[in-house]
């Protein structure tokens, strides 16, 4: 075959390296890394990485070298990793210098290791150096993949020619051989790599979940798991001159990720082409989610939090992997100016016209025009305070004597606490609320551009300055000057971000509803019992007693059959939430049915 293109940085003799290339002396080196610190050791192990990979040294040395590293690398890039995870994007300043800190310490690992395994290839390959040849080529993609799960994680761009290196050092290793060999137990241990092949695939299936499409902090968490799951995609042939029409394929020349060729492109003939099989990994989906509704279930039968969190998860997983389909609409290109506002809470405020949110109070006059629910607890004031009883209950809501328990989210992800943890805790609604007590929630909106759209959704981009952080998943009202009337503000998700390093922001937006009734919910039954009210949404804005309409509510307050309190302004009702539609990190979307009061 062709020789390997792997690129490398440029190497001269270099003084300094002989340091770190005597084993004596790196050992006593690395006895000095202040290891409790992992920023600033990082940044010492950089250091010496980017040194003696520009420098010339013997092929045994500089693998000695990073076998040494990489252990410390490892520990140190996972908690790197742990600082930035879950950031909103784009990453704010002191986000980015730790993850630019983490993906350099990737990226010269692989440099070190694809430098030990072109040399290696340069002479006949023997037994007595098979093993070096072996773990420089699976470290090398090893670290190449590592740095695409960063990259995805962040939702950054694929960084160039990395696809085509693990293309290229797979390919290599199946023509000499070893692409299933594992390495040898060295001291008894196994390595924590498995075969090139293995890692490929890992990395296959996770550029096919979709990863721009995937909630903050689940690129690495898919790719943990497809650690025991890679071994259902199926690396397939692909005859010469034969297009992969219809199907999944690889192109092994090239720098692009696992594609799919759409029916009717005929245009596509990979001279080293492979096809793919996915589907055995639905099963294992499918088998998966049985486990996790058996065992991650509260005493009453609920799925825990972090249950819902891993279902929500598999459920998009099997959406990504499952039959591909041609696209129904035609994506047109647009060049129009739209508005948008992030986040649940600011898609209910502009939705509403900018009302005052005090459902409680809504409540109140309701309830003073007709019965509703009459002998039930409707109320969130103390049950010996015979709420909504006394002539003067609105006197004492309205002066601040009795305290409405209303959900205050901020619109900001980055300074407000994680919507996850903030739902289930008493205090730091406590504290939200003693801070805005006397305040009004401001809510902003933001001017971004149209690239395309079609009848699924749309593409927009946002330019430098805009001050948006974002997270896939999140909820977005949006609103352009095509819209019907100038008070029509339409409702999508967030399907997918990508972020480069000039800060400009494309987000894919996925169609919800042409248009929204803001609402506020509170939980009676199941899970959410006796919560305040929140900030929700009904589409479309149509009369729920007389069609077919879904609810959107904060992520993790309800699930499947709670029984909730609905409050549009105008009316009261209960529902039942029947069937969960999408689920996220920042909201839930559920079909529901109205019931009796209860």
């Amino acid at each position: 075959m062709d020789s390997l293109r792997l690129a490398i940085p440029s190497q001269s003799p270099t003084a300094g390296a002989a340091t770190f290339l005597n084993g004596a002396k790196l050992r006593a080196w690395l006895d000095t890394l202040p290891l409790a610190n992992p920023t600033k050791t990082g940044q010492e192990i950089l250091g010496a990485l980017r040194l003696v990979n520009r420098a010339t040294a013997p092929v045994n040395q500089r693998f000695h070298f990073l076998e040494q590293f990489r252990p410390l690398v490892a520990d140190i890039t996972d908690i790197l990793h742990k600082h930035y995870a879950s950031a909103a994007i784009p990453l704010d300043d002191r986000n980015r210098v730790t993850a630019n800190l983490g993906h350099a310490l990737l990226g010269e690992m692989a440099y070190g290791y694809k430098a030990v395994l072109l040399e290696t290839t340069t002479t006949p390959i023997v037994e007595a150096k098979r093993n070096a040849l072996v773990a420089s080529a699976l470290y090398a993609m090893h670290y190449l993949a590592r740095l695409l799960v960063d990259n995805y994680a962040l939702y950054s761009p694929e960084p160039p020619s990395v696809w085509l290196e693990l293309h290229q050092i797979y390919r290599y290793a199946d023509y000499e051989d070893f692409a299933s060999s594992d390495l040898p137990a060295q001291g008894g241990r196994h390595s924590d790599v498995r075969s090139i092949d293995h890692t490929y695939r890992r990395i296959i299936m996770l550029a096919l979940a979709n990863p721009y499409h995937l909630m903050q902090g689940e690129a690495l968490r898919v790719f943990s798991e497809l650690d025991k799951w890679a071994v259902h995609c199926r690396i397939l042939p692909l005859a010469a001159a034969t297009s992969p029409t219809g199907q999944l394929y690889l192109d092994l020349d090239s720098d692009d990720p696992p594609s799919y060729a759409p029916m009717g492109r005929q245009d596509i003939y990979p001279a080293n082409g492979r096809l793919l099989d996915v589907s055995g990994i639905l099963p294992v989906l499918e088998r998966r989610n049985k486990d996790l509704l058996m065992s991650a279930t509260t005493e009453t039968g609920q799925l825990t939090l972090a249950g819902r969190k891993l279902r929500n998860m598999y459920k998009r997983l099997g959406e990504a992997w499952g039959v591909r389909v041609e696209r129904l609409s035609e994506r047109r290109p647009r060049s129009n100016p739209i508005e948008i506002a992030i986040g649940l809470s600011a898609a209910h405020h502009f939705a509403s016209h900018g009302a005052e949110f005090a459902p409680e109070a809504d409540e109140l006059a309701l309830r003073q025009r007709k019965a509703v629910g009459k002998g039930n607890s409707l109320s969130l004031i103390a049950e010996n305070d015979t709420p909504w009883l006394h002539e003067d209950q609105a006197q004492r809501l309205a002066a601040g004597i009795v305290q409405p328990r209303t959900s205050q989210f901020t619109t900001d992800p980055v300074k407000d606490k994680d919507i996850w943890v903030k739902i289930y805790s008493t205090q730091a609604h406590f504290e939200t609320k003693k801070a805005n007590r006397g305040n009004t929630l401001t809510f902003n909106n933001t001017l971004c551009q149209l690239q395309d759209e079609s009848r699924g959704g749309m593409a927009i981009s946002c330019r430098k300055g805009h001050g948006l952080r974002l997270l896939v998943g999140e909820i977005i009202a949006f609103k352009s000057e095509q819209a019907p009337t100038v008070d029509d503000w339409s409702v999508g998700m967030v399907r997918w971000l990508r972020s480069d390093a000039q800060e400009r922001l494309d987000l894919g937006i996925g169609l919800l509803a042409d248009d929204t009734m803001a609402v506020a919910v509170r939980g009676v039954k199941g899970v959410g019992k006796d919560s305040e009210y929140f900030r929700s949404l009904l589409i479309p804005k149509l009369d729920p007693t007389e069609y077919p309409t879904t609810l959107i509510t904060p992520a993790a307050v309800f699930d499947v059959d709670s029984v909730i309190f609905v409050n549009t302004g105008t009316d009261v009702f209960y529902a039942q939430l029947c069937k969960l539609m999408d689920a996220t990190n920042s909201f839930s979307r559920f079909q529901f049915d109205i019931v009796n009061a209860q």
